[in-house]
């Protein structure tokens, strides 16, 4: 198996099964019930709606999405762990500047769509639609990034937003600003025309807690419309992920994220006797949480793919369509073989590996206080995303 056969492995993994315009599409006899077929092709033109290659394909159209998307990625929108209170921490005053810049930015969506602020930062907007019996579709993404480490290790500022012909640098040009850019710029587009009223009511809903874990801004949202709309109230969420569009030899697949996993964060406090370094016990406290690490690490979780699940379905869609591209997958699957194709996903690429196993790492450690005196307090803070096979 070729190392790019691998790779695109991985591609086709990361979604759930959606194969589209099969031109040559070889056929495996697989005993699934689940086949891949393909549904008939949707003809968007009855919409009446702009075309959006007349809206972006132009050089006049791409400067100004950088220019608006540059807009947002220079403020520094930055979710630190140990963020305070809204009204005293100023690391929180960046994302006052964000507000002003997309209300600069997108005019038309301020004026024509209803804003709710949520939470201080949370930003929800309503474009009620026609038909009120129509459940309403979602458009997310979250204002927040991560922070930078060392400024200095980037090829150009993380803020600066700079932009080289080709790409757009900036921590969050990608995760998940693009995402705010791209609807927010869609929006502005189309309610800039006078008759568009869509039938079916759209919300924006932008979280800004998102890379540490929403407590405050998704959270806090997802309760207002569960209050405003019930459960299962909504007809769509178009959230950040999945791969979009990749052709594989002759074959197009549609690759959306349409599966989660869990979360846990797990923190270790290890308190001990100090001393003076001159006379040290066999393992300080800081010893005794790298020998943890080391167990830790010597076990990780073994990789699963579950019968029937979105990771499965790919697979089947790729031994369908695209038989050549791991010569024997069809096989494997049909005779129920999912030990054997697990280990195939999670040897071909690390990003393959954890999508059908629970990931585990040490991200934090802290300890000690002086160079000559034993550490007394060491903490430990461990990452699991866990898949379905596996329990928090």
């Amino acid at each position: 198996m070729t190392l790019a056969k691998l790779c695109l492995v991985a591609g086709l993994a990361l979604g759930s099964a959606g194969a589209l315009v099969p031109s040559k599409a070889a056929q495996s006899p697989l005993s699934s019930h689940f086949k891949c077929d393909l549904p008939p092709p949707l003809d968007p033109s009855w919409d009446h709606l702009p075309s959006a290659d007349e809206l972006y394909s132009s050089r006049e159209a791409l400067i100004r999405q950088v220019e608006r998307h540059a807009g947002i990625v220079e403020i520094d929108t930055i979710c630190y762990d140990d963020l305070g209170p809204f009204n005293q921490d100023v690391r929180w005053l960046p994302f006052y500047d964000l507000h002003d810049r997309l209300r600069d930015t997108y005019p038309t969506v301020y004026e024509r769509a209803h804003l709710e602020v949520v939470n201080t930062f949370g930003l929800l907007f309503t474009v009620h639609g026609s038909d009120p019996d129509l459940k309403p579709i979602l458009l997310a993404a979250h204002q927040d990034v991560v922070p930078v480490a060392d400024p200095s290790a980037w090829t150009y500022p993380p803020f600066s937003a700079h932009f080289d012909g080709s790409w757009l640098w900036g921590r969050g040009s990608f995760d998940d600003k693009d995402a705010l850019t791209a609807i927010m710029s869609s929006m502005e587009e189309l309610l800039s025309e006078d008759d568009f009223r869509p039938e079916r009511t759209i919300l924006l809903a932008f979280g800004f807690d998102e890379e540490c874990s929403g407590l405050r801004g998704a959270a806090h949202i997802a309760d207002r419309l569960l209050h405003r709309y019930g459960e299962d109230g909504l007809a769509m969420v178009h959230d950040e992920g999945g791969l979009g569009l990749q052709t594989v030899h002759d074959v197009m697949y549609a690759l959306p994220a349409v599966y989660e996993k869990g979360y846990l964060d797990v923190w270790f406090d290890l308190n001990v006797v100090g001393g003076h370094s001159s006379t040290p016990t066999p393992h300080t406290g800081i010893g005794m949480m790298a020998q943890l690490v080391d167990k830790l690490e010597s076990n990780p979780f073994p990789p699963k793919i579950i019968e029937g699940g979105p990771i499965y379905q790919s697979l089947v869609c790729a031994a369908k369509y695209s038989p050549d591209l791991v010569p024997g997958l069809g096989h494997l699957l049909d005779k129920g073989d999912l030990d054997t194709v697990a280990k195939i996903v999670a040897d071909a690429r690390v990003d393959t590996h954890y999508l059908i196993a629970t990931s585990q790492a040490v991200d934090i450690i802290n300890g000690g206080q002086k160079i000559n005196a034993l550490p007394e307090v060491t903490t430990l803070g461990v990452n699991y995303r866990i898949a379905p096979q596996d329990s928090a």
